[in-house]
């Protein structure tokens, strides 16, 4: 894993600037601690920082030229079927000078091109340049475990793994108010959109093709239909993934939550390992705290269980770095506990796996049960549902979003689904008057889906994988690399991703029970008590928080009373101050709202304003 940066100017007389470079790789350093180095030609120049995983010696430093000289890279990730690729290519007489999956994807470029991209198996983002066509060629990986950010205007293209790189090129300016909108609603933005105004996101399977000047996006991953998948062939899958994901140079680790995900990706590593490290971190809070459930696959698999706890006051003092570390407003309330384990793990291991994806390809999540329900309400009239779903919203906001969910169409209800807080309070908090705007990607991907002839649910499931499961992975990635940790996701690794693709819906979920297949391991290794406890939700008590005083109070309140915020005129902050109030009396919880507020104004001080972490 890396940090990866570049340039690649307009007009052709310029000359890429080493300066420049360097201070891209400055501001990824954290990213790569191992090594450091830039390239530069003409109007492209390319900056890496390493995190030696495969191949630790110096021959595995980038930006890497191929053998012709032809192509130049700077690459950050894994390709795991990096060995098959390469004896094909030695048998077809490509000469290798190191023994990176680097070096790979230069020699398959010189032989296939951009056709050849579809032989790659991992989790990748890289910058290739063709010093004979001056071109450059930005692939990210087909589920975006690994980030890639650009921002394209008249002096060229930048790109970066973090948008924190992309300066002089971008300008922290006011964010569209849709796109605040969209940010309190759900917590991330759909498509290729960025809270920071022309700069933007590569999406999962695709590519950028541009000269400096001109600039095209395509697909490169098309996603096939594949004949009817089984279930009980679940567990072979899941083991082949994560043997073929342990290889490394590099002590390899897990993170092990209380859930069924992680301990199905910590039975395959223990059984491929003859010792095992786990990493699990807890809160103080014991009605919020899933160490013990931990403990039980710890336990059961014998692994050296390493475990990290933390208070509400080092949660709070944790925030402006996880800030500062992902470069957007906070997605998820875990990002403080993932950073500090990712630190606590990094004094062991370089290489964690994680149980990431599973929720999103199996139909995990209870929101998803609420999908399938509200599709069988949709006879009732639509105005009874509406109103009903208007006056339960107060005391019984899940009911009142399955009425809400049965009242609309299916796209609509799909792209709200995910949704966090209400849209139209969190349109309200923005001033942004347009709700289609707000949602407008998430139903394209709903009804691009079922052109392509998913299922409702199928369809609903291809929109949380193209948009929530990406902001999973952007914490994930984030958090990690903060500290120069890899971590690696098997139940993303491409052959799980077709099996949980092929397998009909009712193997997958129902009314009554989600993610069937991955339940079913965990009942048959660790015992129904484990297999069926319910879901954490939120993960960090924002509410309890919220309605005493506190650290996380005390920090809400300074934020909406000390004028910058209002000056600033992101949101609304009296409107803010009205649901704190209306939260603090128990008139109904506004807690999702409030956290997005607070981490939206944490943002825009950190990464727009300057302010300092500790």
């Amino acid at each position: 894993m890396c940090g990866i940066a570049g340039v690649l100017l307009a007009e052709r007389g310029r000359e890429a600037s080493e300066a420049t470079l360097a201070a891209m790789t400055r501001l990824l350093a954290h990213r790569g601690p191992d090594a450091n180095g830039t390239w530069h030609e003409g109007p492209c120049g390319l900056a890496h920082t390493r995190l030696a995983v495969i191949d630790l010696s110096p021959r595995g430093r980038q930006p890497m030229r191929s053998v012709s000289g032809r192509f130049v890279i700077s690459y950050n990730g894994e390709i795991y079927n990096h060995r098959e690729l390469r004896a094909e290519l030695e048998a077809a007489g490509r000469s290798f000078v190191s023994t990176t999956d680097t070096e790979v994807i230069l020699e398959l470029a010189e032989v296939g091109g951009l056709g050849a991209l579809s032989r790659l198996e991992g989790m990748f983002a890289f910058a290739l340049y063709d010093r004979e066509r001056r071109e450059i060629v930005l692939v990210r990986d087909r589920v975006g475990v690994k980030p890639l950010f650009y921002a394209h205007g008249s002096d060229g293209l930048a790109f970066a793994s973090e948008p924190k790189a992309l300066p002089p090129f971008v300008d922290r300016g006011h964010p569209e108010p849709a796109r605040i909108a969209e940010y309190l609603a759900f917590r991330h933005l759909a498509g290729g959109e960025s809270i920071l105004p022309g700069v933007r996101t590569l999406e999962p399977g695709h590519l950028v093709v541009s000269d400096g000047r001109n600039l095209r996006i395509e697909r490169w991953d098309l996603p096939e239909r594949r004949p009817p998948a089984r279930a009980e062939d679940t567990a072979g899958v899941f083991a082949a993934a994560v043997r073929r994901q342990l290889v490394s140079d590099v002590p390899v680790g897990i993170f092990l939550s209380g859930g069924v995900d992680s301990a199905a990706v910590a039975y395959e590593a223990r059984a491929a390992l003859p010792e095992l490290q786990s990493f699990t971190v807890g809160f103080d809070e014991a009605a919020w705290d899933e160490t013990d459930r931990a403990a039980v696959v710890a336990r059961a698999l014998g692994t050296r269980a390493h475990e990290l706890r933390l208070d509400e006051g080092e949660y709070v003092a944790g925030l402006a770095r996880a800030t500062w570390h992902l470069d957007a407003p906070l997605n998820h309330a875990h990002s403080v506990h993932l950073l500090a384990l990712s630190r606590f793990a990094r004094e062991r291991i370089t290489v964690a796996l994680t149980g990431e994806g599973s929720d999103e390809l199996f139909a995990g999540y209870p929101r998803h049960r609420l999908f399938l329900l509200s599709r069988r309400l949709r006879g009732m009239p639509r105005s009874v549902l509406r109103a009903a779903a208007r006056g339960l919203r107060p005391s019984h906001p899940r009911l009142a979003r399955l009425l809400e969910s049965a009242a609309s169409d299916a796209a609509t209800a799909a792209a709200l689904n995910p949704a966090f807080a209400p849209l139209d309070e969190a349109r309200a908090l923005a001033g942004a008057n347009d709700p289609e705007a707000v949602i407008a990607e998430r139903v394209d991907l709903y009804r691009e889906a079922e052109e392509g002839g998913a299922s409702p649910v199928e369809a609903l499931l291809a929109v949380d994988q193209a948009t929530y499961m990406v902001s999973l992975l952007q914490r994930m990635d984030r958090m990690s690399m903060a500290v120069g940790l890899e971590c690696r996701v098997p139940l993303l690794d491409e052959a799980v991703v077709a099996h949980a693709r092929a397998l009909p819906v009712a193997s997958r979920i129902d009314l009554f029970e989600t993610k069937k297949p991955v339940r079913h391991l965990a009942r048959e290794r660790f015992g129904r008590a484990f297999a069926d406890a319910p879901k954490s939700g939120f993960g960090v008590p924002v509410g309890e928080w919220l309605r005493r005083e506190g650290p996380f109070s005390k920090l809400v309140d300074s934020l909406l009373a000390d004028g910058r915020a209002r000056r600033r005129g992101w949101f609304d902050v009296d409107r803010a101050a009205r649901l704190l109030v209306a939260h603090r009396r128990a008139e109904r919880d506004e807690s999702e709202l409030l956290w997005g507020v607070a981490c939206l104004e944490i943002y825009a001080r950190v990464c727009c304003d300057g302010d300092g972490i500790e």
